[in-house]
């Protein structure tokens, strides 16, 4: 066995696995087997992996208030726009959207986007909002570069 393969099982053995944030002894934000936050933070790499890990569980969330038809109407670029308000509200925060989800439904476009505009969320983050809403009328989606 390799040292690297011992030192994986001590810091297992040593750390113990904590799949949340916790304050270690010293009070600094750590989790897994004992990453220091603070001091190391995480890669991109590994928030590429998060992000992509998260989009499982959105995309799910999106299938779930939707019929297949209703999905195959909407196209790619406003399911997009609804699993990255899943990202931001969490699913229980999107399924809230009730008007919307029923416009979107229904293959209205524009009310759909009106009803996304006329929530608490767009008027916490009204430029976001404003850029998803214009993505659920038209269907198009520009990534700006």
């Amino acid at each position: 066995m390799s040292a690297l393969d011992l030192a994986k099982q001590l810091i297992q053995t040593e750390e113990g696995l904590n799949l949340k944030i916790y304050p270690d002894s010293k009070a600094t934000w750590a989790i897994g087997w004992g990453r220091n936050l603070s001091l190391k933070g995480i890669s991109k790499d590994e928030a590429d992996l998060l992000l992509t890990n998260d989009l499982k569980g959105n995309q799910e969330a999106v299938d779930r208030l939707f019929s297949d038809s209703a999905l195959s109407c909407m196209g790619e670029a406003r399911q997009a726009v609804l699993m990255s308000m899943a990202h931001q509200l969490g699913a229980f925060g999107l399924s809230k959207f009730r008007r919307m989800i029923a416009a979107l439904d229904q293959g209205d476009w524009v009310a759909a986007s009106q009803e996304a505009l006329d929530s608490q969320w767009a008027r916490q983050t009204p430029a976001r909002a404003q850029r998803a809403a214009e993505v659920l009328k038209t269907g198009k989606l520009e990534i700006p570069s």
